[in-house]
Formats: C-alpha cells, structure tokens, sequence
C-alpha cells in the first residue's frame, strides 16, 4: 500500500485539529481525549497518535489553530494598510470591550490548563515566545515611526501587551462586565502617549503619599458594585 503523501498527510492533520478544536469547544481541554477525537475525526487512534505526537500537543495545535483563525480575521476587518501599532490597538480594545466570541474561553481554559499540566506548559511556551517576537516587531515598528519613545524598552512593552492580550480573553470568558469600547480606546491611548514621550513621563509614584484622613478603602463581596467614578 503507497504510503500518503505530504500534501495529505498535512490534510489529515489539519482535518484532526478541526476535530479537536471542536470537541474543545464541547468538552474544554481538561477533558479532551484522544479516543474521542479520532473517532471524531474518522480515524484510528494510531493515527492520530502518529501526526499530532501527544494530547498537549493536539489541545495546544488544536487551540492556537482557533486563535490564529480569530486574530487573521480580526486584524483584516479592523485594519487595512494601516500602522502596526494601531492595528494593535484595536486589537486590544476589540478584545477587552467586543463581542464574547467562543475563542475566549477556549484560550483562557487551555492556559489555566498549561498552569498544572507539563506537558500542555511546554507545548504553549514556543508559542507565547512567537508571540513576543511578533510584538516586538510592532514595538519597533512603532518606534521608527515615533509613535513610542526609542528608549522604550521593547520587550518589556511586548510583555505588557501580551498580558493585556491574555488578560482579555480571561475576563471576557469569566463574563465580567466590561469596558464599552470608547472607554477602553481612551485608556489604551493614555498608555501610548505614556509610551511616546519615553522615561521623560515617568512619574514616581512612591513619592507621593496620600492624606491620612482618607483612609482605607473597604470593598464586600457581598454588597453590590458601587458606581464608577467618571
């Protein structure tokens, strides 16, 4: 029997991460089983064993497949030819105020997943580093084109943006009541404008002490939240 060739194997695969991500979908990635996904899938279990390699590497494949997905769509609908940075912006804002969208609780579970599974920790960490590495280039981009001061420190700033990014998914998975999307715009440029003049805005906000007349503030868990203050 002629062995498959590369072009279907890479079918195969693909059509095993399309099973899997749905099953993610249904099940969530603590409960995701291999048995489960070939026959999903059509396809023995030796099979799926032999093109994905392991179950953190089919939940890790299966989840960055949906991500890559949502985020090629995204970027295409809210920018076109426009800079980097500002490409990045609105990809925050649609994050953290847009529509709940089923990526986000898929993301969110398979990260907490990677906290307490090895194998799943080691299969995410090559792509959190991709994602380091793609935001540095905004950074730099942005720099060169002044948006953000030169002795910004790069990585540090692609820190920032990935936790802002993960942190997103996350709340907007746990359904906290986010921030309409004007708000959210308008803290995020505060930040880059911060990012724009550089170490000449650094403040030390160690140095300033507030009176002691006001207090601490208490909040319950049980009382319900108190308006916002413009």
């Amino acid at each position: 029997m002629d062995e498959p060739s590369a072009d279907a194997l890479a079918e195969r695969h693909e059509h095993i991460l399309r099973a899997a991500a749905d099953l993610l979908y249904e099940v969530g990635a603590a409960h995701l089983d291999l048995d489960d996904v070939a026959a999903a899938a059509g396809l023995s279990r030796s099979q799926v064993d032999e093109l994905v390699g392991s179950r953190a590497a089919l939940i890790v494949g299966a989840t960055g497949r949906e991500v890559q997905d949502f985020l090629a769509d995204l970027l295409v609908s809210i920018t076109e030819g426009a800079p980097a940075a500002a490409a990045l912006v609105d990809l925050i804002v649609e994050l953290q105020s847009g529509d709940l969208v089923p990526m986000h609780p898929l993301l969110a579970e398979t990260l907490v997943v990677g906290i307490r599974d090895d194998a799943v920790r080691a299969e995410l960490r090559p792509h959190l580093r991709y994602a380091l590495a793609a935001l540095d280039v905004v950074i730099r981009e942005a720099q060169d084109e002044h948006l953000i001061a030169s002795d910004v420190h790069v990585r540090a700033t692609s820190h920032l943006c990935l936790t802002l990014l993960i942190g997103s998914c996350v709340v907007a998975a746990l359904g906290l009541e986010r921030p309409a999307p004007e708000l959210a715009r308008s803290v995020i440029m505060s930040v880059v404008q911060g990012l724009a003049q550089g170490s000449a805005s650094v403040i030390d906000l160690r140095a300033r002490r507030r009176p002691a007349a006001r207090g601490q503030l208490r909040l319950r868990l049980d009382e319900d939240d108190p308006a916002p203050r413009p």
